[in-house]
């Protein structure tokens, strides 16, 4: 499964889903890696970067959406 665009309305820089590995009606596996660049690492943390728990919960809620 790969174009993630054709499955969810999201678009960057807040599409969080790179790819959809599976997608059955028992689970859903999909990825997204996040690079040293992302637009929240430069205030959450400047010297520790961390991804935002929120940012997390809404990956989840995309790929959800995606394997649906």
């Amino acid at each position: 499964m790969s174009d993630i665009e054709q499955l969810l309305p999201h678009r960057k820089p807040f599409l969080y889903v790179d790819k959809l590995e599976k997608a059955t009606e028992e689970e859903i596996i999909g990825y997204k890696t996040f690079g040293p660049d992302e637009y929240f690492f430069k205030g959450h943390f400047p010297e520790y970067p961390v991804v935002p728990g929120v940012i997390l919960v809404e990956t989840m809620a995309q790929t959800g959406g995606a394997g649906v």
